[in-house]
């Protein structure tokens, strides 16, 4: 996708950064427009996804290290929205499909992180965005 793109600097269009803000990155959650959630390991809904999922019998596709999100507001404003959710009567078993399908998939054990993949990625887009305008 960097290749075509960077060959195309054309396709590439300039936008306010938090309507794909990652992780809170250093912004006021006020200014947020939405919230991208990178690391697998940091997701807050899997302190509520793990055990539901465990006392149904069912295991997680995730089950790399679970570690708190760095921004204790984040986690908040997840809480609070799913909290919210619940309270007005939208419960995660309501989503659940009739018949699960399991799959198999490479085990996450072992993951690192998505930040390194978000800085190179912010990166490129900084400098293709930098060679458009001096061109």
């Amino acid at each position: 996708m960097f290749a075509a793109l960077g060959n195309s600097p054309e396709l590439v269009q300039v936008f306010d950064r938090q309507w794909n803000n990652f992780d809170g990155e250093n912004d006021p959650l006020e200014d947020i427009k939405i919230l991208h959630y990178t690391s697998m390991n940091h997701q807050p809904h899997l302190k509520y996804a793990l055990p539901r999922l465990e006392s149904s019998g069912q295991n997680h596709w995730f089950d790399g290290e679970v570690i708190p999100h760095w921004r204790q507001d984040v986690v908040d404003l997840f809480d609070d929205l799913y909290n919210r959710s619940i309270e007005n009567d939208y419960d995660v078993s309501d989503y659940v499909p009739d018949t699960i399908i399991n799959f198999d998939k490479q085990s996450q054990k072992g993951y690192i992180n998505a930040h390194q993949f978000v800085k190179l990625y912010i990166l490129k887009s900084s400098l293709i965005n930098r060679d458009r305008l001096h061109h």
